[in-house]
């Protein structure tokens, strides 16, 4: 079955709300020729040069995270499917859910709906875990440390002409 990319990302959203997330400032694009858009604490104190080859072992790096992350995807909609619920259902019950940030606490769930909803979110918590090493792995192979690749992501979004490399990286 085929879900739209808000499903799937609110889907990964309640995921990563379930765990501690690992990455504070990395969050994924969908696309490969994009930068991903987060948030960029202006008070770090990154920023010092990144040459060619650092940026070609971070082109490296975060095609193997886009991989990995995907993979992440399937797996969680499979798990949620798999304790009968769609991803659809399943986002609907989280936002019920006395913890979630959500003020709309009237959707009806009923014990069985629940006890599904706790074991795919069980799952999902383990599958983000298994994401969140498999990703530090793949970084930690091409050389870069998770500080470093931060720091890198950091300077995408600041340095145009670094951005334009890495679009330039990431298409060839």
């Amino acid at each position: 079955m085929k879900y739209n990319r808000l499903t799937l990302s609110t889907l990964l959203a309640v995921g990563f709300s379930c765990t501690t997330v690992f990455f504070s400032s990395f969050q994924p694009s969908y696309s490969q020729d994009t930068v991903p858009q987060t948030p960029i604490d202006s008070n770090s104190e990154t920023e010092k040069e990144v040459s060619q080859q650092e940026l070609q072992k971070f082109a490296q790096a975060y095609q193997e995270v886009q991989k990995i992350q995907k993979s992440s995807e399937v797996k969680m909609v499979q798990a949620v499917e798999g304790e009968g619920l769609s991803p659809e259902r399943f986002i609907e019950i989280s936002k019920s859910q006395p913890n979630s940030e959500s003020d709309n606490n009237t959707t009806n769930v009923s014990t069985e709906e629940q006890q599904s909803f706790e074991n795919a979110k069980a799952k999902i918590i383990e599958i983000r875990q298994t994401t969140e090493s498999d990703m530090t792995q793949a970084i930690n192979k091409q050389g870069l440390e998770i500080p470093r690749f931060n720091e890198i992501l950091t300077a995408l979004q600041q340095d145009s002409q670094l951005r334009e490399q890495f679009q330039q990286m990431m298409v060839n």
